[in-house]
């Protein structure tokens, strides 16, 4: 069992019975949020500027995504994964999802990408500049493969992520 605030990559299907529940599914957990209280003006001006930079981040995935994903939002359980897919409140869960479409059946709702905050790559977008795109979606598609599901575009993936790492080596 995992340690209070320690969840991160769930195996696909595990849980599903908790997806979405607001009475203590996983989607709803807050254990990881900051709750000590920041006296003064300088932590009020801190947690503005937090925010500013996280709705920024959120914008620019949602931008570069587009009509992929239904919504961006910041995870609250991821603690070393850069991102993950879950399904909406109001929908199948992901696995049902899956069965559903390779039955023909599906309805073809969009997954939810919850991405960590605190993680090199999403901290890393808004000074990306030409590369922020091509890490927008790497996100996706990595939480895609953690999620049993292949790349829309296997070809495309591979090329997106070799430049990016052939960039980190030359600047090393």
């Amino acid at each position: 069992m995992a340690a209070r605030g320690q969840l991160d990559v769930v195996q696909p299907g595990l849980l599903a019975a908790r997806r979405g529940q607001p009475d203590g599914g996983l989607a709803h957990r807050s254990d990881d949020v900051d709750d000590r209280d920041v006296d003064g003006l300088p932590g009020q001006l801190q947690r503005q500027d937090e925010e500013g930079g996280r709705r920024m981040i959120i914008a620019m995935i949602k931008s570069n995504l587009g009509e992929r994903v239904s919504d961006v939002r910041a995870s609250q359980r991821l603690t070393s994964s850069a991102s993950c897919l879950v399904a909406g409140s109001h929908g199948p869960d992901r696995e049902l999802e899956r069965l559903l479409a390779r039955a023909n059946r599906g309805v073809g709702n969009k997954p939810i990408l919850e991405i960590n905050l605190h993680h090199p790559l999403v901290a890393a977008i808004p000074k990306a500049g030409e590369k922020a795109a091509d890490l927008c979606f790497l996100l996706l598609e990595q939480a895609q493969i953690l999620d049993g599901e292949l790349p829309e575009d296997p070809a495309a993936f591979a090329n997106r992520l070799n430049r990016l790492v052939a960039g980190g080596l030359s600047q090393s």
